[in-house]
């Protein structure tokens, strides 16, 4: 395949295709500085381009596959199904990610968020839970839960996670934000 196909390709059938191993990420990195820069000059739409980053994060991505599954190359592929619309495939590798990394409470934090996406709210809390539970340093968790449980008027168990985040984040000024929403929510 010509490398300026390769720039047009979804990226989940890129992901698909270099997971077989049919293409390196490398060479889908390379293949895409390319087209920036045969067309960011007359566009100017990369202020910043950082080629040496994003190849070196290629080349991890094919060092990973080669040592054999990496949780971080099911995140990936997650996304790339995330972004091209396919909610099932992105929960469905961020389930591999997760099995490959329980405690990772990024992955797991992810794919609430998917769930949420696609419908699943029971599942995606009990994700939410799970990881705001796994990691003392770690509150991305939290606050997605916090903010479940307020658009689901849940005032209650909002103000239950907001204390599990008071114990990360004692003196932050959004807890205390998040406490008076839950506090007004509720009516107190």
């Amino acid at each position: 395949m010509h490398e300026l196909e390769l720039c047009f390709q979804p990226a989940h059938e890129l992901v698909r295709r270099i997971k077989a191993r049919e293409l390196s990420a490398l060479e889908v990195m390379d293949a895409h500085l390319a087209q920036i820069g045969r067309i960011n000059p007359s566009v100017n739409a990369i202020v910043t381009l950082l080629p040496e980053r994003a190849r070196a994060g290629a080349a991890a991505i094919d060092a990973a596959l080669d040592r054999g599954e990496d949780p971080g190359v099911h995140a990936l592929a997650a996304e790339a199904y995330l972004a091209s619309g396919d909610l099932s495939g992105a929960v469905r590798h961020f389930e591999r990610a997760k099995a490959l990394s329980p405690a990772n409470t990024g992955i797991q934090t992810r794919l609430a968020q998917v769930r949420f996406a696609a419908g699943d709210a029971t599942r995606a809390i009990a994700e939410l839970e799970t990881a705001s539970a796994g990691n003392a340093q770690d509150y991305q968790a939290d606050l997605a839960l916090i903010a479940a449980h307020l658009r689901q008027r849940e005032a209650d168990k909002a103000l239950t996670a907001i204390l599990g985040l008071e114990t990360k984040q004692p003196n932050h000024p959004l807890t205390h934000n998040l406490r008076g929403g839950a506090l007004l929510l509720k009516g107190d």
